[in-house]
């Protein structure tokens, strides 16, 4: 069994890294999360009380942010109609608590980076 899987890497049947498959998921969920949450919030006033932190640092941080309130139930994602019915279903990020949601965005960006 194992000469046969073997003999199959070598037929250039390579099988994708379960790491590398992972970590690209979870990439693909932190911009997933980052993009609803850039839709739900104003992001230039998020970045006028953060000025230090880059577009970038925003978005990353929104993200983490974002990822902790669905956690917490703080938030949670809809699926509404399409505009003028036609199309696909689009997803929303609903804040349930918005005064847990501020906290917990502002804890992700003053956060301290090693």
């Amino acid at each position: 069994m194992a000469e046969e899987s073997l003999w199959k890497g070598r037929r250039g049947r390579r099988r994708a890294n379960p790491l590398e498959r992972y970590a690209a998921d979870i990439i693909a969920k932190q911009l997933f999360l980052e993009d609803l949450a850039v839709a739900a919030i104003d992001f230039d006033t998020l970045a006028a009380y953060y000025p230090e932190l880059t577009p970038e640092q925003l978005r990353g941080r929104l993200g983490i942010a974002t990822k902790r309130a669905l956690l917490e139930d703080v938030a949670d994602i809809i699926l509404e109609p399409p505009d003028e019915g036609e199309g696909p279903e689009q997803m929303r990020l609903n804040i349930l608590d918005l005064d847990r949601f501020a906290e917990i965005v502002h804890e992700e960006m003053t956060v301290e980076v090693m």
